[in-house]
């Protein structure tokens, strides 16, 4: 009967609740700068450049059997994020979230390196390699650990706000990275339309290799970022980052609790 009347309250008190503003988002910025800054990076950090273009690296490097690489590609991508899944309340969001950014950084210096390098042989095998590793750290960090982490930072009473906001960052900085990776492709490595098919490729290989090492550099400020301005929120609530030994404040509206009483 008292769970009964608790949840009747609970229903009277989301009813009486005001709407919630973008300036009740606002009122405590840091973390949705953060929500943000973290969604801009899944995009930019060139995940979907990297899962469109997969075949096509396979075939610059000089991997004969590209829908083998690229089967196994889906393989180790849905293993990594099960893996992930089962280590992430373990382990902590941050420390997920960094080393899988690490293993990014350094899969894509090593992947537009054998692009720039040479064909075939070793050069091919590294950048399989770089490509399964690559995206093994972005389903072990970024793309399993930033909505867990995101709800953790965020009050209850302006999650939905605010996750709609997150959202809109993430689907139009993927937007930006789709219609502008070809074009990147083209203007990093000089094609043009007087090429032969055999210049055109090379030139488009070598505009990949660019590319990616353009996408290391995004990723390597993000590696920066996630270690002096993400907090560790395994285990926490957004009241518990008032402290000011923590990274961020939040600032909790006390109508919160009224709200919720």
């Amino acid at each position: 009967e008292s769970e009964g009347i608790d949840l009747s309250h609970e229903a009277q008190a989301q009813a009486n609740a005001k709407p919630v503003s973008w300036a009740d988002v606002f009122a405590s910025p840091e973390p949705v700068i953060i929500g943000c800054v973290l969604n801009f990076m899944q995009a930019f950090t060139g995940v979907n450049s990297v899962v469109m273009y997969s075949t096509t690296i396979f075939g610059f490097a000089g991997f004969n059997d590209s829908i083998l690489a690229t089967g196994l590609f889906g393989i180790v991508n849905f293993s990594a994020t099960m893996f992930s899944a089962n280590i992430t309340d373990r382990y902590g969001r941050k420390v997920l979230l960094l080393s899988g950014t690490c293993i990014m950084f350094v899969s894509l210096v090593a992947l537009s390196s054998s692009l720039l390098g040479g064909d075939g042989g070793a050069v091919a095998i590294v950048a399989v390699i770089s490509v399964l590793t690559y995206i093994s750290g972005f389903a072990v960090g970024l793309g399993a650990v930033v909505w867990p982490m995101l709800s953790e930072l965020m009050r209850n009473r302006v999650r939905g706000k605010a996750v709609s906001l997150f959202l809109g960052v993430n689907w139009g900085s993927n937007f930006i990275v789709a219609m502008s990776t070809l074009l990147a492709i083209n203007s990093l490595g000089g094609v043009s339309d007087s090429m032969s098919d055999e210049e055109a490729s090379l030139a488009k290989k070598r505009g990949v290799g660019y590319l990616y090492l353009l996408f290391s550099c995004v990723t390597f400020v993000s590696v920066v970022y996630i270690a002096i301005k993400v907090p560790e929120t395994k285990g926490k609530v957004p009241e518990d980052f008032i402290s000011g030994d923590d990274r961020i404040s939040l600032l909790i509206d006390k109508s919160d609790t009224i709200e919720c009483a």
